[in-house]
């Protein structure tokens, strides 16, 4: 018998079909945990062997996703969700948030000598039930069998895996397990009784990576490797996958990440990941691609939207980058997330009075976002157009915001303010009077950013003694959170006494800043080249900036240019540590290409304007006193 949709899910599927609007494509089949009939207990794990091998067999085709149990219960810990408990009550809500438009829901029972299991397929967005379907088979035969014929009901399949019925049983307790060291005892069960269960070495071997385990991580990939013949593809991609992420192996993550969404197109979790992969390489028109392919699936998938507008606008392409952001927005119309992307991807472009308006539009639909940062970002976008009067209106008015909300960062702003608009020896006095109030209080985390970053600045200036006084105060306030970037600058401005940071890719970034402190351009360029070959999820930190000034100084200017394309964006939590590297160096490098490419007014207005916010102290590089050549 079909079963009415519960109240909550009902709300749910409201929900779906709003934001929807209309049914996707691509069915996406949530397989939820079967419901035991009959009196006996003992067999309740046999309802999440049946969705489980239902997930697994319909997995792969290119006309459906079958979300499978990672997707389906992400979301369990908030929303109080147990794993164990069957059905609708339980997993409606996860199937939601996994994207499902189509649910697989049913029940089965012992009776004498026989399994028999009925199963109903329900279009979530109509609430019309699409089919209703029965298999049965000898009890003795166990799960496999039943389940494999309910599959086949739903249409093409891929097998399962040649498991035992006690191995199945060993992997769904590992899958419920209420702690790890359980769950591992009952993978490692699995795996006995079945050595090529490669969807048991998949989880498992998640799991351990979840835990931070190497060393049980290297032993269950072993095992999954000695046994691969006999594993899926499928399940061999997810593992190397895993064993990808394992070895910090970024090339061999996308290379299995490519697998995967080749193994399973129609899986739009793929296709982003993969998409964010290959944003984090630069490599923008594949992974918009790669997107594209996902939202053909599941067309409201709003992160997806926005990382695409993102990848667009670094292509270059403001036209696309626009048009998929709002349609994030249309999904989301009371969200103040679309607006500010929308402010990103205009100012990245250039297109700074555009990038303001959404910034403030931002903020007015949602003060508190971002703790106020539109604000802040929208004044960054007037400073970008020159008129620094009018920036400086914007950025009070946030600051009178911050310092109504007792934000205890109201006067470092107010110190990284006065350093960008070119006020460089008040914004040092206003920071060490920050760092040593800070000292004193309950905020030493501040009074450590306070001093790193008077470090930062006099080592710009040339003044190594008072940055070295700074540096040593850092390093004694910082917290372990903030102590990687507090031996950075210390190393900067001691390097006797303080060696660089050893993890990657504070290492590399502390070799470069040393590099271009010394004026030793030619080896800098070679270390920054290696960091812009690396993965990174941060691509608006002005790595491209800090690169293009090394090709500028020694005579690549050709080089240079595609680098200053973009705008590093502006940041809604204050000025970044080291953006004074490249702040407003930007204009200095832009007036020398635009020159050597015959725009002499556009460079010399560079020139001015970089001048202007530069002020009267000039840097150890001494641009200020040098036309770009």
């Amino acid at each position: 018998m079909a079963r009415k949709l519960g109240p909550f899910l009902a709300l749910l599927v409201c929900l779906a079909s709003c934001s929807r609007g209309s049914r996707q494509a691509i069915p996406q089949i949530a397989i939820l945990r079967f419901e035991n009939l009959s009196a006996d207990a003992s067999l309740d794990w046999m309802g999440r062997a049946f969705s489980e091998v239902l997930s697994v067999e319909l997995q792969g085709s290119p006309q459906r996703y079958a979300i499978q149990y990672r997707a389906l219960h992400a979301f369990d810990n908030s929303l109080g969700v147990r794993p164990a408990a069957p059905g609708i009550s339980a997993e409606s809500a996860g199937a939601f948030l996994a994207g499902a438009n189509t649910a697989v829901y049913g029940d089965f029972s012992v009776v004498g000598d026989v399994l028999r299991a009925t199963a109903t397929e329900e279009d979530l967005t109509t609430h019309k039930v699409l089919r209703l379907f029965t298999a049965s088979g000898p009890a003795r035969d166990g799960v496999l069998p039943v389940a494999e014929a309910l599959a086949r009901q739903l249409g093409e399949t891929h097998p399962f895996g040649a498991v035992t019925e006690s191995a199945l049983r060993a992997y769904v307790d590992a899958l419920e397990a209420p702690d790890p060291a359980t769950s591992t005892r009952s993978f490692t069960l699995a795996v006995a009784g079945s050595p090529t269960f490669g969807r048991a070495y998949v989880l498992w071997l998640d799991n351990a990576i979840a835990r931070q385990d190497r060393g049980a991580a290297e032993h269950i990939l072993a095992e999954a490797r000695a046994h691969q013949d006999g594993i899926s593809a499928l399940d061999r991609a997810s593992i190397d996958l895993g064993a990808a992420a394992l070895a910090g192996d970024y090339p061999a993550r996308i290379a299995a990440l490519r697998k995967l969404s080749q193994l399973d197109p129609a899986n739009p979790d793929q296709h982003r990941a993969l998409g964010e992969a290959l944003m984090q390489m630069r490599q923008f028109e594949e992974a918009i691609v790669e997107f594209r392919r996902g939202l053909s699936v599941r067309p409201n998938d709003a992160l997806a939207l926005n990382i695409m507008g993102y990848a667009a606008a670094y292509s270059g392409d403001l036209p696309t980058a626009v048009r998929v952001l709002r349609g994030y927005e249309q999904l989301r119309p009371n969200d103040p997330n679309p607006l500010d992307s929308l402010g990103d991807v205009h100012f990245a472009l250039g297109h700074f009075a555009e990038a303001e308006k959404f910034y403030l539009a931002a903020r007015a639909k949602s003060p508190a976002f971002l703790n106020g940062g539109d604000g802040l970002k929208a004044a960054q976008a007037r400073l970008m157009t020159g008129d620094v009067a009018g920036a400086t209106e914007l950025f009070n008015r946030y600051l009178a915001a911050r310092r109504a909300a007792k934000d205890p960062n109201a006067p470092y702003h107010e110190a990284a303010w006065s350093w960008q608009t070119g006020a460089r020896r008040a914004a040092i006095a206003a920071i060490d009077r920050l760092a040593r109030e800070a000292a004193a209080g309950p905020f030493r985390d501040l009074a450590c950013r306070a001093d790193a970053q008077a470090t930062i600045w006099l080592l710009n200036l040339g003044d190594r003694a008072a940055a070295a006084a700074h540096a040593r105060k850092a390093v004694d306030e910082a917290s372990p959170v903030n102590a990687p970037v507090a031996v950075l600058v210390a190393h900067l401005a001691l390097p006797d006494s303080f060696p660089a940071p050893s993890q990657s890719p504070l290492r590399e970034y502390a070799r470069a800043y040393t590099l271009l402190y010394a004026k030793q351009f030619a080896p800098a360029a070679q270390v920054l080249e290696e960091i812009y070959r690396l993965p990174t999820a941060d691509l608006d930190d002005g790595l491209a900036v800090l690169l293009a000034w090394a090709y500028q100084e020694t005579g690549q200017w050709q080089r240079a240019a595609p680098l200053l394309r973009l705008t590093p964006l502006p940041d809604a939590g204050g000025l970044p540590m080291l953006s004074s590297l490249y702040f407003p160096r930007l204009f200095f490098l832009r007036a020398a290409i635009l020159g050597r490419d015959g725009h002499r007014a556009e460079a010399a207005r560079n020139y001015q304007f970089f001048r202007s916010l530069s002020g009267p102290d000039t840097t150890i590089w001494g641009e200020e006193q040098r036309m770009p050549q």
